[in-house]
């Protein structure tokens, strides 16, 4: 009786669609912070930028401060102009007033 390894083989790793040697695009100047969501005014803290292995992009890592779920989102979403129920165009998130720091 024969007792080989009958384990199935380790599948290669597959590698990226981006090189890491690729570089990346430059970083969305986006403050960590609370953002406020367009549609029903909820508030999301934006924890970390993060790069998608797989393409590149730039990511918005955030968090509902309501429900503490976690979301990622790609940055070119985050800062996207929408249009709302009545036509108005708005930014899909902004920092509230009471955050953004003066200009003085």
């Amino acid at each position: 009786m024969s007792h080989e390894n009958t384990l199935p083989p380790v599948p290669e790793r597959t590698t990226p669609k981006v090189p890491a040697t690729a570089s990346a695009p430059p970083r969305p100047n986006l403050a960590p912070g609370p953002w406020v969501h367009y549609r029903y005014g909820t508030i999301f803290e934006l924890l970390h930028l993060a790069l998608d292995e797989g393409t590149g992009e730039w990511m918005v890592v955030h968090q509902n401060r309501h429900t503490q779920n976690l979301f990622v989102r790609p940055a070119s979403e985050w800062t996207q102009i929408v249009k709302t129920v009545t036509g108005q165009e708005v930014p899909r998130f902004r920092q509230p007033e009471q955050y953004l720091r003066s200009e003085d």
